[in-house]
């Protein structure tokens, strides 16, 4: 970013609409979409719930672990 960062929203669309930006990353926090009805890695339906060890690369004994404690 050129100079000062904006501090106001007005002056970011400025800067994001102007010739001097290039690219854009947005970096947000775990559970950002559940709002939009995405389920998140908890959430029923999520990744914890339809996780299937077996399809992961995992040693016999680390599939033993993720079946006694799926946060392993």
């Amino acid at each position: 970013m050129i100079g000062i960062p904006p501090t106001d929203l007005a002056s970011l669309a400025r800067i994001i609409l102007s010739s001097q930006c290039k690219s854009i990353a947005i970096l947000t926090g775990a559970g950002v979409s559940v709002a939009s009805g995405i389920p998140d890695f908890r959430s029923p339906g999520g990744m914890y719930d339809s996780l299937r060890p077996e399809l992961i690369t995992a040693t016999p004994y680390q599939r033993q672990l993720m079946e006694a404690d799926p946060t392993y």
